[in-house]
């Protein structure tokens, strides 16, 4: 892929983290955004979306999964 044909833009969208922990806060902060979302999303599709509902609820769960994932490794790092 010639990457003189990417908008600078996508390539410099999320600057690195510069370590593990940073990484693992910047994808804690993504998470809990995203999950905010999901819920503000859920809260406003009416019950006659009911597969929407469904697929917002799965999105929820899942993240909050990975959520946990992610705050247990901040909190073994931090021992």
């Amino acid at each position: 892929m010639n990457c003189d044909l990417v908008p600078t833009a996508i390539l410099y969208a999320m600057p690195p983290a510069h370590n593990e922990r940073q990484r693992l806060e910047q994808e804690r902060d993504e998470l809990s955004a995203q999950l905010a979302d999901c819920r503000r999303e859920i809260a406003v599709t009416g019950g006659e979306h009911q597969e929407r509902r469904e697929r917002l609820a799965w999105q929820i769960r899942r993240t909050q999964k990975r959520l946990g994932v992610v705050e247990a490794r901040l909190a073994a790092e931090t021992r």
